[in-house]
């Protein structure tokens, strides 16, 4: 008897939770959220507004980029694309002018962090 009485509040508690999360009224919040999302349309949108933008306030270069951005669609302000020197080709057989060399060579940062991959470095420091 006791099994089906906690069946039973379990199964009442579980439709109260759907019924509370499908109610189409719209609930207690103002946004309809609730209302939203029981019709299946998700999280509801941000309201757009459009503003107007007074033109007698802009200078002239405001306004050039204005229309620039109303006849392209967008404005980057940054100069024309200048031809470029094609790239160097390397000599088939040329061998490298330098051996390749450790990083820890050059930069001391790197060589203090090798030095923890030398057993002895660690043992010391751990005493």
């Amino acid at each position: 008897m006791e099994r089906l009485l906690s069946v039973a509040a379990g199964t009442v508690g579980l439709a109260v939770l759907v019924w509370w999360l499908l109610r189409a009224d719209g609930g207690e919040q103002e946004d309809g959220w609730d209302s939203r999302l029981a019709a299946g349309r998700g999280k509801p949108k941000a309201s757009s507004s459009a503003e107007t933008l007074d033109l007698d306030e802009l200078d002239e270069d405001e306004r050039r980029a204005l229309a620039e951005v109303s006849k392209k669609g967008y404005y980057h302000g940054r100069p024309k694309s200048q031809a470029a020197p094609a790239p160097q080709r390397l000599s088939e057989g040329a061998a490298p002018e330098e051996a390749p060399q450790r990083r820890a060579d050059f930069d001391e940062f790197q060589k203090k962090w090798d030095r923890f991959g030398d057993d002895s470095f660690v043992g010391d420091a751990a005493k």
